[in-house]
């Protein structure tokens, strides 16, 4: 009898329909790696450990224990049909996807009996499905989709603390999770192999996260990943402060560390600055949650203005360097 899939090969496979597994059923059908489920929380773990030591912060829970149940999908296992008649009721393959989901990320899964209830919710309020919906049609109901999905939430997690006075804008902005999503699906499928290596995976799951500063550049090797994904919690310590300069001394400034900028960024921020335009309410609230002023790979800044200061940052990778340099000012209105 088979002995199962590995994740990598199943990537492009449908999900399909599931069948609850008790672990001793598992170890029988599943010896040598498990269900895929099972692979994909032992992955989830792995990567996260990768991604906490690059972001600087401890994991929030200890090592979590194995769960005592599984789920075993249609298309992973010859013994599939048997397990199902002997396990009714069958979960439809959008409930599967839930369980799936879950068993992979809970620190404690929830007791058997409560999940083909719990599998039936919709569950669009979570942060998970309507990030799995959002990423192309054909991948959403395969391996690649529930593995992205999960990839794609534990890197955002893992930089909750870590976004500093751009935390508001990334919070409102939830395109920017769909962006970093599509990255990280395409890294995936292109290269399955990354599932046996967490540590690159956290690389670049971390990176396509990170992608709103850097501007879509191509993956840096670990350390400038990992001083990017730091540069933002350590910022305060390096920031400039001074009082407002005039517009033409503002834009020299910019232009020197932003030779791209154009004409109608820098007007948008100065009309806003100098006073030249008023805002509605919503538009103060973009403007205290963060805007881009500029983004494009190696090139990007961003501002947003509170209580009679208005911040910027830059993020520049300078010729002929490797890494990225992150600066900010605060300049006092």
């Amino acid at each position: 009898m088979t002995p199962g899939l590995r994740l990598p090969e199943a990537l492009g496979r449908g999900v399909g329909r599931g069948t609850l597994l008790e672990g001793s059923a598992e170890t029988q059908l599943c010896p040598r790696h498990g269900t895929l489920t099972t692979q994909l929380a032992r992955l989830h773990d792995a990567v996260g450990l990768h991604v906490h030591r690059l972001v600087g912060t401890p994991p929030d829970l200890p090592p979590r224990k194995p769960h005592p149940w599984t789920v075993l999908t249609e298309h992973e296992h010859a013994a599939w049909p048997i397990m199902a008649l002997s396990h009714p009721p069958v979960l439809p393959a959008g409930n599967t996807l839930h369980v799936v989901r879950h068993l992979a990320t809970a620190h404690l899964a929830m007791e058997a009996s409560r999940c083909h209830q719990w599998a039936a919710d919709s569950h669009t309020r979570d942060g998970y499905e309507p990030l799995r919906q959002s990423l192309p049609p054909d991948a959403q109901g395969t391996w690649a989709g529930v593995t992205t999905t999960v990839l794609t939430v534990q890197a955002q997690h893992a930089m909750l603390h870590g976004w500093g006075v751009l935390s508001a804008h990334v919070g409102l902005q939830h395109h920017w999770r769909q962006h970093a999503a599509h990255q990280i699906l395409q890294a995936v499928t292109a290269a399955p192999g990354l599932l046996a290596d967490p540590a690159a995976l956290a690389c670049t799951t971390l990176w396509a996260t990170l992608s709103l500063l850097h501007g879509d550049l191509p993956r840096l090797p670990e350390a400038q990943v990992q001083q990017l994904a730091r540069a933002m919690r350590t910022l305060p310590e390096r920031t400039v402060t001074a009082p407002l300069p005039s517009p033409a001394r503002l834009k020299q400034h910019l232009l020197h560390l932003l030779p791209d900028l154009t004409d109608a960024e820098f007007h948008g921020l100065a009309g806003h600055l100098y006073g030249r335009v008023t805002g509605d309410p919503a538009a103060a609230l973009r403007h205290a949650s963060g805007q881009l002023l500029t983004r494009a790979p190696g090139h990007t800044a961003y501002w947003l203005r509170r209580a009679g200061q208005v911040q910027v940052v830059t993020i520049v990778q300078p010729p002929q360097a490797g890494g990225l340099d992150v600066r900010a000012w605060h300049w006092n209105l």
